[in-house]
Parts: C-alpha cells; sequence; structure tokens
C-alpha cells in the first residue's frame, strides 16, 4: 500500500481552558459548537472534558490554593503585627492620631 499515513493533529489546551469550557457550558453561558471552534477540538473531546469536570475542577481548586493560601497567610501576619503595635502603643500610653 503505497498510501500516506496522515499525523492526527493534537492541540493542546491547558487545564484554565477546560475548566473555562465546562463552567461557561454548565452555566449554559456559551455552547457546545462555540467552544469547540474557539479551542479547535473536536466535540468528543469537550464531551470527555464534561464527562470528568469534578477532576476538572478539583485539579484547578489544587493549583489555584496554594496561591489563596499564601496571600492570606500575608494578610494575618499584617493584622497580627498591626493588633501588636496598637497593644504596645497603648501600654505606653503613646498618641496615636490619623495620618
Amino acid at each position: 500500500m503505497n498510501s500516506k499515513q496522515v499525523k492526527r493533529k493534537i492541540n493542546l489546551v491547558s487545564l484554565k481552558q477546560k475548566y473555562d469550557a465546562v463552567v461557561s457550558i454548565d452555566k449554559k453561558e456559551k455552547n457546545l459548537t462555540y467552544i469547540c471552534t474557539y479551542l479547535d477540538v473536536k466535540k468528543i473531546t469537550v464531551y470527555g472534558w464534561i464527562k470528568k469536570k469534578e477532576e476538572i475542577v478539583e485539579s484547578m481548586r489544587k493549583t489555584q490554593m496554594p496561591n489563596v493560601l499564601k496571600s492570606e497567610v500575608q494578610n494575618m501576619k499584617k493584622k497580627t503585627a498591626l493588633l501588636e503595635w496598637f497593644k504596645e502603643a497603648r501600654s505606653s500610653k503613646c498618641a496615636i492620631d490619623k495620618f
């Protein structure tokens, strides 16, 4: 056989894009055809994402969690430091004025 083999085109879609696609379909903001055209994937691929929706959402949550926790910890440190400063200022009877 002298037929040419055509390689399948593979589009890499990020986790964020999959998450956005699944959520927008779930909320009925965008339809399946639009997402397939926009991301240049087949419908069966998007159906697979919908089937694995919980896994995609959980993976997205795990990747975003460290950033959220980091900022919360920084905010707590700032609040704790400010509270300690106020306690010290109050105990030394220092006048605290607004700027």
